[in-house]
């Protein structure tokens, strides 16, 4: 399929950060499916899902880089303007998602929020989305080894 330029950039720049891990380009890699809503100016991609693989999605467009991660929608989300900018920080955050261990919070069914630690334990970050009121009471989580270890 052809590609709209604006998606080609964005591909290219999450591929030099696969390269970096040694793992096969964005569209080649076996460990994502192309969802079938996808087209010549959307791309849509999903990880293949396992037992201790977390819901995981990549969407590009020629204005918008997402990417969903279990119950939080657009957990990463740049403009087209904002990701050519900010191409490193993409790149950092893209692999610190594929390289992490993913402990995910669920506090009812409105608070979602995701820690990630490098392979010493230390919390390399985090995110949250809260869509309504919520108690901390009676949490669960969720951990996820990393997509790809041994970076």
């Amino acid at each position: 399929m052809k590609y709209d330029n604006k998606i080609l950039e964005k591909i290219y720049i999450l591929d030099l950060a696969l390269k970096e891990l040694n793992r096969e380009p964005l569209l080649n890699n076996g460990d994502l499916n192309i969802d079938e809503l996808t087209s010549g100016l959307y791309l849509k991609l999903n990880l293949k899902r396992g037992v201790h693989v977390p819901r995981l999605s990549i969407m590009i467009s020629p204005f918008e880089f997402l990417i969903d991660l279990d119950r939080i929608g657009e957990a990463y989300a740049y403009s087209h303007e904002q990701f050519l900018v900010h191409t490193e920080n993409v790149k950092s955050q893209f692999k610190t998602l594929l390289t992490s261990t993913i402990k995910i919070v669920y506090c009812g069914s409105h608070y979602t929020k995701a820690y990630f630690f490098d392979s010493a334990g230390n919390c390399v970050g985090k995110i949250r989305e809260i869509t309504g009121l919520y108690l901390k009471i009676g949490c669960t989580s969720k951990e996820y080894p990393p997509i790809y270890p041994n970076y």
